[in-house]
């Protein structure tokens, strides 16, 4: 049998683990709660969502990906913190399946091949802050960004945990932040911009104020998504990157997605070459360099990360807040 991979390195190998020589990449992402089938009115989440939220993953749900053969992702030892409101974890998957392997026949002289049954697979530290409901991901070298697959298979593992227990209430997704300032830099680099679709989703109960005219026209239409797609009239001119830049209502649904209540997603032409932008793709990071050469203390460093994005998050909050007009806000 092959050697089993844990943490990205074979058992009994005493080599540093992935991260020790050269750190590794930290995705944050969003943990959000929206209503059962949409409707506002059947919403009645825990007060205490670190509670939730140990509650859900109590179940040790599995989630798939891949094809083929499949990965199985499960999010294990699990540490919770309620005074200081965070938890820590392991995200990670394995695979079972079947190899060809040579091996020396001494009786006949030949190479012959054998079906050998093969395992593998990978762990990761994973963090979480009550504090703008940060959680960060060091990406392991197999963990793949693209397609949605750790915000598919996070929030599948969540939602099995709540479809396990008395009276599901919520449904959760696990979503990618971005970065405003990453996709401002990619509009100003294309030549033309020829599309632009921005989804906004209805959030927690704690959204945020400069998105309540997005809240209002949701709960005015009894919408659960609003999705908006514009398309140039002429692909060689393109839109108009500076009436974008300026336009309230595109700005805040651009902002919205950044903050994980939605999608970008964009298409245009730099230098006669078709490019995109996907902000799924395109998730919030940051290189961590100093996480240690064990599980443990990569797992704090992970967590100090994590903490001090939450932060930074709330406090960029609190400024947009102070030059947003003042409105009523609307009925939670």
């Amino acid at each position: 049998m092959a050697s089993e991979i844990v943490g990205g390195q074979p058992e009994g190998e005493s080599s540093p683990l992935w991260f020790a020589k050269d750190g590794a990449e930290l995705l944050y992402f969003k943990v959000n709660r929206r209503p059962v089938k949409g409707n506002p009115d059947l919403f009645a989440p825990e007060e205490d969502k670190l509670a939730h939220i140990e509650r859900v993953l109590s179940y040790y749900a599995s989630a798939v990906s891949g094809r083929n053969p499949k990965r199985e992702w499960r999010l294990g030892n699990l540490h919770f913190d309620h005074e200081h409101g965070y938890f820590t974890g392991l995200l990670g998957w394995y695979r079972t399946g079947e190899a060809v392997r040579p091996e020396w026949d001494g009786s006949t002289g030949q190479w012959v091949d054998h079906i050998v049954e093969q395992e593998e697979g990978a762990v990761s530290p994973v963090a979480f802050t009550l504090d703008m409901s940060t959680l960060g991901i060091l990406k392991h070298p197999t963990f793949t960004t693209e397609k949605n697959v750790l915000d598919a298979v996070l929030s599948e593992i969540f939602n099995k945990g709540e479809i396990g227990t008395d009276f599901p209430r919520v449904v959760w997704g696990v979503e990618p932040l971005g970065d405003e300032d990453d996709f401002y830099g990619w509009l100003g680099s294309v030549d033309q911009l020829t599309y632009l679709s921005m989804t906004f989703k209805r959030p927690n109960p704690d959204g945020e104020a400069e998105f309540d005219f997005l809240f209002e026209r949701l709960d005015e239409l009894r919408a659960e998504v609003i999705n908006e797609r514009i398309v140039a009239r002429d692909r060689e001119e393109g839109l108009d990157k500076t009436a974008l830049r300026k336009d309230r209502t595109t700005r805040g649904f651009i902002s919205a997605a950044m903050s994980a209540f939605g999608t970008v997603m964009a298409r245009g032409f730099k230098d006669g070459i078709r490019v995109r932008y996907d902000q799924r793709d395109e998730v919030l990071r940051e290189r961590l360099t100093d996480v240690g050469t064990d599980m443990d203390t990569a797992t704090e460093a992970v967590l100090d990360a994590v903490a001090r994005k939450g932060a930074e998050r709330r406090q960029t909050k609190k400024l947009k807040q102070t030059d947003q007009p003042k409105r009523k806000r609307r009925k939670k």
